[in-house]
């Protein structure tokens, strides 16, 4: 099995890219970012200040 490293700076940039495009992409691309904000934000209080349990963090609600 191949192994893969992924980077989520580089799927932000991606994220940015595709919100940069008109119509139907830019709405895609504006609601990744949205998505990756909201999991960025989660994980850094899980992280940092341990607000939320592990056990938490799959029945976040990360819908908008």
């Amino acid at each position: 099995m191949r192994r893969m490293q992924l980077c989520w700076a580089h799927f932000k940039r991606d994220f940015i890219k595709i919100s940069e495009r008109s119509g139907v992409s830019q709405q895609i691309g504006t609601a990744l970012l949205e998505q990756q904000e909201k999991l960025w934000f989660y994980r850094f209080l899980y992280v940092i200040f341990g607000k939320i349990s592990l056990k938490a963090l799959p029945q976040l609600d990360l819908r908008f």
